[in-house]
């Protein structure tokens, strides 16, 4: 009897052994679970944010390779305009320009941000233009020979350039005092864009730049699709433009 009663308490102690055994490792592998479950973020595989235009580098240089300016008498409007280059080794924009016309002994200054220069990026080596109208009677005392020095400001571009390419332009003097611009635009960028700005430059034989207009397509430029457009540049006073440009350049950039 003796015997039968220390085998039943022999084999209580080894259940209740068992039991606090379980329980004792019940937590560690509920932890581990979540664990696996939710890991933390040391050690995470997830790649940093990747910045625009962030594999070149951050001098950003431009320099100005030819200007023109005029005094549109029948207006009594300055003009001046600028074909630049980017000579940096990154995409930039430009931030502010000063343009400073000269006749004779007059001269005067005008600083200005160009136009939506914020999506105007432009990449190493390629270039673009600014453009200045001066308002009425603000420059009377300008004669007719003048001349115009540029100096510009940039900074890297943070964002890509939606690019447009313009393609069969075409000057007409269709009607008294100025001409007609005609040809189409494709926006090859790969973005669609609602809202553009296009600029066309005129060279004579010798390659001086005579004057640079700039307008809009009023159009949603779809990427691949070509437009076609006619605009009348009734500001661009230049006489005899269709028959003196030899030469038509054109930078045009999308933007939403």
């Amino acid at each position: 009897m003796l015997l039968k009663r220390v085998v039943a308490l022999l084999l209580i102690i080894c259940l209740a052994l068992s039991l606090i055994s379980c329980a004792s490792n019940q937590p560690s592998s509920l932890m581990a679970e979540q664990t696996d479950e939710n890991p933390t973020e040391t050690g995470s595989d997830t790649p940093p944010e990747a910045t625009a235009n962030s594999e070149y580098g951050s001098n950003a240089a431009v320099s100005v390779l030819s200007s023109v300016a005029y005094l549109f008498d029948d207006a009594n409007v300055l003009y001046g305009a600028v074909e630049y280059r980017n000579d940096g080794n990154c995409p930039v924009v430009l931030s502010s320009a000063r343009f400073v016309f000269t006749s004779g002994s007059y001269s005067v200054s005008h600083e200005f941000t160009p136009m939506l220069c914020q999506y105007d990026v432009l990449y190493p080596g390629d270039t673009s233009y600014v453009t200045y109208w001066g308002a009425p009677d603000e420059d009377a005392r300008f004669k007719s020979d003048m001349e115009l020095t540029a100096s510009l400001e940039c900074e890297k571009a943070a964002i890509d350039r939606i690019d447009l390419e313009v393609e069969g332009l075409l000057v007409a003097d269709n009607y008294p005092g100025f001409s007609t611009l005609s040809g189409t635009v494709e926006n090859k960028s790969g973005t669609d864009c609602n809202l553009n700005l296009i600029y066309a430059a005129f060279y004579d034989d010798s390659g001086s730049l005579m004057g640079v207009w700039h307008f809009s397509e009023n159009a949603t430029l779809k990427s691949g699709v070509a437009h076609s457009f006619v605009v009348d540049m009734t500001e661009l006073a230049i006489d005899g433009l269709s028959s003196r440009a030899s030469a038509i350049k054109a930078s045009g950039f999308g933007f939403n």
